[in-house]
């Protein structure tokens, strides 16, 4: 995404003010963030809603059909559902929950409604000053900005540097008859995600999960300088995997695991983080070169989910802390036979501390956990499981170069994952 994006297809100008076209989930519609008073007019009615893009938009030959619209008169927000027909090429556009990266504001100011070379306008962003109030964020453009630059500008979108969607404009924090004194106010656009979930609507997502390409990206990525010159042939065959899940789609992945009972049927895809898509999607990957699996379609996760059982936790704890601090209903729907792989939790400093061994055999019997083997069981079971950090996935790799004199392969890779897992087996068969 670049600001030349933003500003053609995801910038629109709303009656006399700006708005933000996002996808949701829902394939069938788009929305327009932007304000209340935006669209409704001084008596509190809504206006009749017009919608302008950017002058050489490839959005302006196509026709805007309002379905619906959620008004918050109490935060300003105001949410357009529109068709989305004829909109069957627009990208998706981030989002970033964190206000403190807000680096531009682009919107459609009065000042360039006729006769302007391009009828947006981009504001920089030097300082973001913190929360307002309970749902506004004050910040700083880098200069005072003149009172025809920023009337229009309501209901336009607030950017971080990678033109992930932070928040929409709401107001100048003060002014004077001139000048509106270069502070302005934002609401995060966890305000809108909220307001949606509220209203029943399909909510807005921080990663396209159409497919893994975004992830790929964030997945296996080291910052160390020795990982990546000492492991290139290593990263670059792991790369080859990663291309190989981009066609996939992560929310059909969740839709089979929730539809075969392997995942809580309630979880809400939109409340996923950042951390859990990351280890999720490594978990994918490893899981792929470690079984030796070839097929392309989303229902495999089934067979994966069969030995090694992924499950996330929200709560912060040290790895040995897992049999007493994991959430047990995590483990329904977990075939008894599986072995479990936590994501969530601290990377460990050693490798030996990604795999916890286990002291009673792993439970043999056919089936898979249900509410009532939880209820009966309790901590117990999670005594009898061979439990995996999922950050053994990334932390092999560290393993390897430690150990390896000559260029670090696939193979190396999956030979040491394959014999640290089996170490913990054999070792739970002598306990």
């Amino acid at each position: 995404m670049t600001i030349d994006t933003i500003r053609n297809v995801h910038s629109v100008r709303v009656c006399n003010g700006s708005g933000v076209l996002v996808r949701p989930l829902d394939k069938s519609c788009l929305y327009v963030l932007t304000n209340c008073h935006v669209v409704c007019g001084g008596d509190g009615k809504e206006k009749a809603l017009t919608f302008k893009f950017e002058t050489d938009s490839i959005l302006n030959d196509v026709g805007v059909s309002v379905v619906d619209t959620i008004l918050c008169e109490e935060k300003d927000m105001a949410i357009i559902k529109i068709n989305a027909d004829g909109f069957e090429n627009l990208g998706f556009l981030r989002l970033n929950t964190c206000c403190n990266n807000a680096k531009f504001h682009v919107g459609f100011p009065k000042a360039r409604y006729e006769g302007a070379v391009s009828p947006t306008l981009v504001l920089n962003i030097q300082n973001v000053n913190g929360r307002a109030n309970a749902f506004l964020t004050e910040y700083e453009y880098t200069k005072q900005v003149e009172k025809n630059e920023i009337e229009g500008m309501s209901g336009g979108g607030v950017f971080d540097e990678n033109c992930c969607l932070v928040g929409i404009h709401k107001q100048s924090s003060n002014k004077d008859e001139k000048e509106m004194l270069g502070n302005a106010c934002f609401i995060p656009i966890s305000c809108y995600k909220e307001l949606l979930t509220e209203e029943g609507w399909s909510p807005i997502l921080e990663f396209n999960l159409d497919s893994f390409v975004e992830l790929a990206r964030i997945a296996f990525n080291f910052d160390d300088k020795s990982v990546l010159r000492n492991a290139e042939l290593l990263l670059y065959e792991i790369n080859t995997y990663k291309s190989r899940i981009e066609e996939l789609s992560p929310v059909k992945i969740i839709e089979v695991l929730t539809k075969n009972g392997r995942l809580d049927r309630n979880i809400a895809v939109d409340e996923l983080s950042r951390d859990f898509w990351t280890d999720f999607t490594e978990f994918v990957i490893a899981m792929i070169i470690l079984l030796g699996i070839e097929d392309k379609q989303e229902d495999f996760i089934i067979s994966v989910f069969d030995k090694f059982h992924f499950v996330f936790s929200q709560k912060q704890f040290d790895f040995y802390d897992v049999r007493e601090e994991l959430d047990l209903d995590l483990l329904c729907g977990m075939s008894k036979g599986a072995k479990l792989v936590v994501g969530g939790i601290a990377e460990p400093k050693t490798f030996n501390a990604c795999v916890m061994d286990n002291r009673i055999p792993n439970i043999s019997e056919a089936g898979v956990f249900q509410t009532m083997d939880i209820a009966r069981h309790q901590r117990q079971l999670l005594s009898k499981l061979t439990i995996i950090n999922s950050k053994i996935f990334r932390k092999c790799v560290y393993h390897i170069l430690d150990e390896a004199e000559l260029d670090v392969t696939l193979v190396h890779y999956r030979d040491v994952l394959m014999a640290k897992i089996k170490k913990v087996e054999n070792e739970n068969k002598r306990n």
